[in-house]
Protein backbone atom coordinates (compact mmCIF):
# COMPACT_ATOMS: atom_id res chain seq x y z
CA UNK A 1 0.00 0.00 0.00
CA UNK A 2 1.25 3.48 -0.95
CA UNK A 3 2.07 6.03 1.77
CA UNK A 4 2.49 9.74 1.00
CA UNK A 5 4.54 11.68 3.56
CA UNK A 6 5.76 15.29 3.94
CA UNK A 7 8.97 16.30 2.19
CA UNK A 8 12.23 15.29 3.96
CA UNK A 9 10.50 12.72 6.24
CA UNK A 10 10.69 9.55 4.10
CA UNK A 11 13.61 8.03 6.03
CA UNK A 12 11.76 8.46 9.34
CA UNK A 13 8.69 6.64 8.00
CA UNK A 14 10.84 3.86 6.44
CA UNK A 15 12.27 2.97 9.86
CA UNK A 16 9.15 3.44 12.02
CA UNK A 17 7.52 0.09 12.90
CA UNK A 18 3.99 1.22 12.16
CA UNK A 19 4.87 2.68 8.70
CA UNK A 20 7.91 0.75 7.37
CA UNK A 21 5.89 -1.94 5.57
CA UNK A 22 4.17 0.56 3.29
CA UNK A 23 5.46 0.41 -0.27
CA UNK A 24 6.08 2.76 -1.92
CA UNK A 25 6.64 5.62 0.51
CA UNK A 26 6.60 8.88 -1.44
CA UNK A 27 7.39 12.39 -0.33
CA UNK A 28 5.20 15.24 -1.49
CA UNK A 29 6.43 18.72 -2.16
CA UNK A 30 4.06 21.31 -0.68
CA UNK A 31 2.28 23.54 -3.17
CA UNK A 32 3.45 27.13 -2.98
CA UNK A 33 1.90 30.27 -4.45
CA UNK A 34 3.46 33.64 -5.17
CA UNK A 35 2.33 36.70 -3.22
CA UNK A 36 2.82 40.04 -4.98
CA UNK A 37 1.84 43.54 -3.93
CA UNK A 38 2.54 47.12 -4.96
CA UNK A 39 4.75 49.64 -3.18
CA UNK A 40 2.17 52.41 -2.80
CA UNK A 41 2.76 56.14 -2.63
CA UNK A 42 1.41 57.69 0.58
CA UNK A 43 1.78 54.73 2.93
CA UNK A 44 2.89 51.14 3.20
CA UNK A 45 1.48 47.65 2.96
CA UNK A 46 2.40 44.56 4.95
CA UNK A 47 1.43 40.97 4.28
CA UNK A 48 1.92 39.02 7.49
CA UNK A 49 2.32 35.29 8.12
CA UNK A 50 2.12 34.95 11.91
CA UNK A 51 5.00 37.09 13.18
CA UNK A 52 6.77 37.16 9.78
CA UNK A 53 6.41 39.67 6.97
CA UNK A 54 5.92 38.16 3.50
CA UNK A 55 7.90 40.07 0.87
CA UNK A 56 6.39 40.78 -2.54
CA UNK A 57 7.39 37.98 -4.93
CA UNK A 58 7.80 35.45 -2.11
CA UNK A 59 6.28 31.97 -2.45
CA UNK A 60 4.00 30.85 0.39
CA UNK A 61 2.81 27.32 1.11
CA UNK A 62 -0.83 26.51 0.29
CA UNK A 63 -3.31 27.01 3.18
CA UNK A 64 -1.00 29.44 5.01
CA UNK A 65 -2.99 32.13 6.81
CA UNK A 66 -2.00 35.65 5.77
CA UNK A 67 -3.13 39.08 7.00
CA UNK A 68 -3.03 42.29 4.91
CA UNK A 69 -2.42 45.62 6.65
CA UNK A 70 -2.23 48.98 4.89
CA UNK A 71 -0.95 52.00 6.83
CA UNK A 72 -1.29 55.51 5.37
CA UNK A 73 1.35 58.18 5.98
CA UNK A 74 0.36 61.43 7.71
CA UNK A 75 -1.94 63.45 5.43
CA UNK A 76 -3.05 60.38 3.47
CA UNK A 77 -6.01 58.02 3.76
CA UNK A 78 -6.62 54.49 2.53
CA UNK A 79 -8.56 54.81 -0.74
CA UNK A 80 -8.73 51.18 -1.89
CA UNK A 81 -7.36 47.76 -0.99
CA UNK A 82 -7.85 44.78 -3.30
CA UNK A 83 -6.95 41.09 -3.30
CA UNK A 84 -6.89 39.63 -6.82
CA UNK A 85 -9.10 42.51 -7.96
CA UNK A 86 -11.70 42.15 -5.18
CA UNK A 87 -12.15 44.84 -2.53
CA UNK A 88 -11.06 43.79 0.98
CA UNK A 89 -11.03 45.48 4.37
CA UNK A 90 -7.81 46.60 6.02
CA UNK A 91 -6.64 43.80 8.33
CA UNK A 92 -8.20 41.13 6.06
CA UNK A 93 -7.11 37.56 6.89
CA UNK A 94 -7.28 34.70 4.38
CA UNK A 95 -5.78 31.29 3.57
CA UNK A 96 -3.74 31.20 0.38
CA UNK A 97 -5.00 28.77 -2.27
CA UNK A 98 -3.76 30.46 -5.45
CA UNK A 99 -1.35 33.17 -6.56
CA UNK A 100 -2.17 36.46 -4.85
CA UNK A 101 -1.90 40.05 -6.11
CA UNK A 102 -2.66 42.75 -3.54
CA UNK A 103 -3.06 46.41 -4.50
CA UNK A 104 -3.40 49.41 -2.20
CA UNK A 105 -4.05 53.04 -3.12
CA UNK A 106 -3.74 55.95 -0.72
CA UNK A 107 -5.13 59.41 -1.39
CA UNK A 108 -4.54 62.81 0.11
CA UNK A 109 -7.06 64.18 2.59
CA UNK A 110 -8.93 65.90 -0.28
CA UNK A 111 -9.86 62.81 -2.30
CA UNK A 112 -10.89 63.20 -5.92
CA UNK A 113 -14.04 61.16 -5.41
CA UNK A 114 -15.65 63.60 -2.98
CA UNK A 115 -18.90 64.88 -4.42
CA UNK A 116 -18.75 68.35 -5.87
CA UNK A 117 -21.36 71.00 -5.11
CA UNK A 118 -22.48 71.45 -8.72
CA UNK A 119 -22.65 68.77 -11.42
CA UNK A 120 -20.29 68.71 -14.38
CA UNK A 121 -21.60 67.54 -17.75
CA UNK A 122 -19.15 65.68 -19.97
CA UNK A 123 -19.80 64.65 -23.57
CA UNK A 124 -19.52 62.40 -25.39
CA UNK A 125 -19.34 59.89 -22.56
CA UNK A 126 -18.01 57.29 -23.37
CA UNK A 127 -15.37 59.25 -25.25
CA UNK A 128 -12.84 58.25 -27.91
CA UNK A 129 -10.64 61.25 -28.73
CA UNK A 130 -11.74 64.63 -27.32
CA UNK A 131 -13.77 65.16 -24.15
CA UNK A 132 -15.98 68.25 -24.04
CA UNK A 133 -17.27 70.00 -20.90
CA UNK A 134 -20.54 71.88 -20.47
CA UNK A 135 -18.60 75.04 -19.52
CA UNK A 136 -15.10 76.48 -19.81
CA UNK A 137 -12.87 75.57 -16.88
CA UNK A 138 -9.69 77.22 -15.63
CA UNK A 139 -8.13 73.82 -14.98
CA UNK A 140 -9.18 70.36 -16.13
CA UNK A 141 -7.39 67.36 -14.67
CA UNK A 142 -8.06 63.71 -15.49
CA UNK A 143 -7.04 60.97 -13.06
CA UNK A 144 -6.86 57.20 -13.46
CA UNK A 145 -8.29 54.75 -10.92
CA UNK A 146 -5.10 55.00 -8.82
CA UNK A 147 -5.37 58.77 -8.48
CA UNK A 148 -2.55 59.48 -10.92
CA UNK A 149 -3.03 62.50 -13.18
CA UNK A 150 -3.01 61.27 -16.79
CA UNK A 151 -4.18 64.37 -18.71
CA UNK A 152 -4.80 68.07 -18.14
CA UNK A 153 -5.82 71.28 -19.88
CA UNK A 154 -6.34 74.93 -18.89
CA UNK A 155 -8.78 77.70 -19.81
CA UNK A 156 -10.85 75.54 -22.16
CA UNK A 157 -13.96 73.39 -22.43
CA UNK A 158 -12.23 70.36 -23.97
CA UNK A 159 -9.32 68.01 -23.38
CA UNK A 160 -7.52 65.52 -25.64
CA UNK A 161 -7.89 61.92 -24.33
CA UNK A 162 -7.06 59.78 -27.40
CA UNK A 163 -3.79 58.66 -25.77
CA UNK A 164 -5.55 57.12 -22.75
CA UNK A 165 -6.31 53.39 -22.54
CA UNK A 166 -9.93 52.28 -22.21
CA UNK A 167 -11.25 52.58 -18.67
CA UNK A 168 -13.00 54.75 -16.12
CA UNK A 169 -11.45 58.07 -15.13
CA UNK A 170 -12.17 60.90 -12.71
CA UNK A 171 -12.39 64.38 -14.27
CA UNK A 172 -11.88 67.39 -12.02
CA UNK A 173 -12.68 70.75 -13.59
CA UNK A 174 -12.18 73.67 -11.19
CA UNK A 175 -14.42 72.71 -8.21
CA UNK A 176 -16.49 70.01 -9.91
CA UNK A 177 -15.90 66.28 -10.27
CA UNK A 178 -17.36 63.74 -12.73
CA UNK A 179 -16.63 60.27 -14.10
CA UNK A 180 -15.54 59.66 -17.68
CA UNK A 181 -15.52 56.39 -19.62
CA UNK A 182 -12.80 56.07 -22.25
CA UNK A 183 -13.49 53.52 -24.98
Amino acid sequence: MKLIVPKATKSIYQTANVWKNFNPIEEIVPTKYTVTYNNPYGGNIQVINGANIVMSGEKVEKDTELTVRATPNAGFALKSLTLNGQDIDNGHTFRIDKAVDIRVVFSTATALDEAAAKPLTLYPNPVADVLYLSATARTIRIYDMYGTEVAHAADTDKVEVSHLPAGIYTVKADDTVAKMVKR
